[in-house]
């Protein structure tokens, strides 16, 4: 590519069958082998792609078009990496003494039809935290705010915050569940985003809240 200033993304469809045809008739019959060794020293040692071209001791540097031109570093031209969206959230784990409630995702696209703890958009405090739950059916909750982090996907990235409700009881949303310990073992498998938090659940756990205070039951 650098030696034809071959601006074609290295990567795109026939792109690699671009460079064939142009090296085939260039490859001497009676010595293939050397003059594959020897493109392989060239990239190896002077012509690296991955770093400063060491055209002045290039054997090939009066024929190179991209060192004629001045700009062999602008070779092999590769596909720009894809710039991650950024997306903010808030989760949510709501514990009752009958499990811990769980979503189930839409069955098209971003981890399609799995189970989940709920989340909302932006970063919530502890009062817009506490109404959310509320809104959800959550009695009487107790939060405690868990650790933050950052789950990547391929294209995506994902920031989270995360908050603990312990409740005594939960309204159970349309298509939403209460799920046991051993049901998110066996039963509802989370996506990896989710996983950490499971160990790192306060005392009220799957315990109950008391509806008179709010305080944790002994």
């Amino acid at each position: 590519t650098r030696l034809v200033a071959d601006a074609t993304e290295i990567g795109s469809t026939g792109s690699a069958k671009q460079v064939a045809d142009k090296i085939r008739s260039q490859i001497p019959p009676d010595r293939p082998g050397d003059f594959t060794q020897a493109l392989m020293e060239l990239g190896a040692c002077i012509c690296l792609p991955g770093g400063a071209a060491r055209c002045v001791t290039c054997p090939l540097s009066t024929l190179c078009l991209a060192h004629r031109n001045g700009n062999p570093e602008d070779y092999p031209v590769r596909k720009a990496a894809r710039v991650r969206k950024i997306e903010v959230r808030t989760a949510f784990v709501v514990t009752t003494p009958d499990g811990i409630l769980l979503r189930r995702r839409p069955e098209r696209g971003l981890l399609a039809g799995l189970w989940e703890f709920p989340h909302v958009e932006g970063r919530l405090d502890e009062e817009e935290a506490r109404r959310t739950a509320v809104l959800w059916g959550a009695s009487v909750p107790v939060l405690r705010a868990l650790p933050e982090r950052t789950h990547v996907f391929s294209h995506l990235e994902w920031h989270l915050s995360c908050w603990q409700v312990c409740a005594s009881s939960c309204a159970i949303p349309d298509g939403w569940t209460l799920a046991t310990a051993e049901e998110l073992r066996d039963k509802y498998p989370l996506p990896t985003a989710f996983i950490p938090w499971l160990d790192q659940l306060g005392d009220c756990g799957m315990m109950g809240v008391s509806e008179s205070d709010g305080r944790q039951d002994p």
